[in-house]
């Protein structure tokens, strides 16, 4: 392990000698037929907290572009943020190769700077040596990415495993101007030209209003409203997902009552995550994916007698945020007229001209019992004023002040980070900042929560008098822990190591 990491980091110090952007560089879109809706799946290889990492990589979205018997794959490379760029390919008799090493990334070098040019390939490797004595090198046997295709599916073709370590067997990795392995790559590569479309349930169904109570993989107790319909054998809800609120699953009500709920039931695109509704049983490892799930009644409720999972694609078990719902519990909601609950103020700061907010708004009334999230609103205040967000001072899609609890989005100075936590950010030094709740009832009537402040210390101004080490590289990282390499505008964790050694980890604003 010492030879390989020592191996790894002589690779991501090598720069390129190219001097300027290589041949074969492909980073407008390829002519040809679009496909944008392409499901995909992968076994990544990455860095995480610096140090070599593996993960599964189900349901993303990519893309790929076919003219004639040419093909080609965007970002081919999942995990490494940064490229926009295409790998060409050749299809023959339902085979599509792809010739690597092909450049996928390139970043001019400044002189001024002292930083030279970088050029990174997608290259096909291999392992060499034993497990704690191993280098990673290009594979000159199998130098293609090899994948059959049917005109729908793309799947890699695996190469025989090799005697040494056959896990790297088959990885295109990325790879810089002298072959070095740079930690990042993608094996056991699917896509799927996609085509389902989520449920709609009857134009004519009737539902009513549930509270839903589960407990989470944290045995953390969760709770929303969602809608149950009953059309003949057939019994629908709507809600299950708080990512894609209007959503619906069916299933279907046996002689015996209760209802079979199948897993696989397409919820729709989110986040560029295609999302299933799954049954599941619980385990101390995790979730395991079975066929369906199941719900009996006690009375008025519905009782869920398996686990169920709102997922990331469809091929393992990849909960999304706390939605791995397990002991859940459907109960009629009685409050005729409900009050939101109190939003919770997590952290309040000022760091490098931006006043920060991080919070949680709940998805529940003043008595506990679960709202409906497509209903449920929130303003930011500033100074005691309710704060408009724009495309020209915070980078969002489009003017707002008052935010659905489902908005969606994480780059710009209003970031969603999931399970009701968000972040606002304002340019400039603020006395105070602060968030109200408020919820749309069913006959039209607007109920709100408590104004919940708080006051930044000493009006942001930071103590400026302590002489600090110089920074002598600087990482960005997102709200997930995944590495930037050139960040958007938005909110950031930047993470500085000093000249001492010490290393520091800041919200910052990317402008």
């Amino acid at each position: 392990m010492k030879k390989f990491f020592v191996s790894l980091v002589t690779a991501m110090t090598a720069v390129s000698a190219f001097s300027e952007v290589p041949a074969g560089l492909i980073t407008s879109q390829p002519e040809g037929t679009l496909y944008t809706d392409v499901y995909s799946s992968s076994r990544e290889f990455l860095m995480y907290g610096g140090m070599p990492a593996r993960t599964d990589n189900w349901g993303y979205r990519s893309e790929i572009v076919v003219n004639g018997n040419d093909i080609y794959i965007h970002n081919v490379i999942r995990d490494y943020e940064g490229l926009d760029s295409w790998i060409k390919g050749t299809i023959t008799d339902g085979v599509a190769e792809f010739p690597l090493p092909q450049p996928v990334y390139y970043k001019a070098g400044d002189e001024a700077e002292g930083t030279a040019e970088v050029v990174l390939y997608a290259e096909m490797v291999k392992a060499v040596g034993t497990a704690s004595d191993k280098t990673i090198v290009p594979d000159a046997e199998a130098p293609s990415l090899r994948m059959t295709w049917d005109g729908k599916n793309l799947v890699q073709i695996l190469p025989t495993p090799s005697a040494d370590d056959p896990d790297y067997d088959g990885l295109c990795a990325l790879t810089n101007s002298k072959h070095g392995y740079m930690a990042y790559g993608s094996k056991d590569i699917r896509y799927q030209i996609w085509e389902e479309k989520p449920l709609s349930a009857p134009a004519t169904l009737e539902t009513r209003l549930y509270s839903l109570t589960y407990t989470d993989q944290m045995d953390e107790s969760q709770t929303r409203q969602v809608s149950v319909g009953v059309d003949g054998s057939d019994l629908w809800i709507q809600g299950l997902n708080s990512f894609l609120p209007e959503t619906w699953v069916k299933g279907t009500i046996g002689a015996d009552g209760k209802v079979t709920l199948p897993s696989g039931q397409y919820m729709g695109l989110k986040n560029d995550y295609y999302m299933f509704f799954m049954g599941a049983e619980y385990e101390k490892s995790g979730y395991r994916i079975i066929d369906a799930a199941t719900i009996g009644t006690e009375g008025d409720n519905y009782v869920a007698e398996t686990s169920m999972l709102i997922n990331l694609g469809k091929d393992g078990s990849s909960p999304a945020g706390n939605l791995n719902m397990r002991s859940a519990v459907f109960a009629p909601v009685t409050s005729a007229i409900q009050t939101p609950d109190n939003p919770e103020i997590l952290e309040i700061s000022y760091e490098e001209g931006m006043s920060m907010l991080v919070f949680i708004i709940m998805p529940s009334d003043i008595q506990g019992e679960a709202l409906n999230s497509s209903n449920l609103y929130f303003n930011v205040f500033v100074n005691g004023e309710p704060y408009t967000f724009t495309p020209e001072n915070s980078f969002v899609p489009e003017t707002i002040t008052d935010i659905p609890f489902t908005y969606p989005y994480y780059d710009s100075y209003l970031m969603a980070g999931g399970d009701g936590m968000f972040i606002a950010g304002v340019e400039g030094v603020l006395e105070k900042m602060g968030v109200q709740s408020f919820y749309v009832n069913h006959d039209g009537t607007v109920t709100k929560s408590a104004l919940v402040e708080e006051a930044f210390q000493s009006a942001g101004i930071e103590d400026t008098s302590v002489v600090e080490s110089p920074v002598v590289k600087s990482e960005y990282f997102d709200f997930c822990g995944v590495r930037v390499v050139d960040p958007a505008p938005g909110l950031y964790i930047r993470r500085d190591t000093r000249a001492d050694g010490t290393v520091n980890a800041t919200k910052v604003i990317v402008r």
